[in-house]
């Protein structure tokens, strides 16, 4: 395979011709694009271990269709004005452009989505409150037609 050389990179029709060509997309660039995904796990695993402290997953999942839905448009609009906003930092190398760009707004917001956002939404009331799991037991169909035997059931039977 021939090689691809650019003279003047800082000419930004070079940087597209040398971007463009596969045999260099190895190294920095693509390294920090799929590592950024370790940030966006961590952030993750933090926030939701907080988050679950504070609101019940069953109470987020059994929410009535309308507040879901205004909870996924304010998250989507808060996440991607977060990303709006990352981007707008000036960034002049490649481990800069990395951490404004893929590490920092990974671990940022899927901290703030999966952590702060749901505390925020049931304290506006975005969250149905009165299911637990007592309620979500007892309305299972398995659970109401499998009887516990009690001690009233074992005098009975005696012949």
């Amino acid at each position: 395979m021939p090689q691809t050389w650019v003279v003047n990179a800082a000419d930004e029709t070079c940087k597209k011709s040398l971007l463009e060509s596969s045999n260099n997309r190895l190294g920095l660039d693509q390294t920090f694009f799929y590592t950024a995904i370790v940030f966006f796990i961590t952030g993750m695993g933090f926030g939701t271990s907080y988050s679950l402290v504070h609101v019940d997953c069953l109470n987020w999942v059994h929410t009535e269709w309308k507040r879901k839905l205004a909870r996924g448009l304010i998250g989507t609009g808060i996440a991607a004005g977060a990303y709006f906003a990352f981007e707008q930092i000036p960034c002049n190398d490649n481990p800069t452009r990395f951490f404004f760009l893929y590490a920092l707004p990974a671990l940022s917001i899927s901290f703030f989505v999966f952590g702060v956002f749901p505390i925020i939404c049931d304290k506006l009331g975005l969250v149905d409150g009165n299911h637990t799991l007592s309620a979500a037991i007892s309305q299972d169909p398995l659970v109401k037609r499998t009887r516990i035997p009690t001690s009233t059931d074992a005098t009975q039977l005696k012949v």
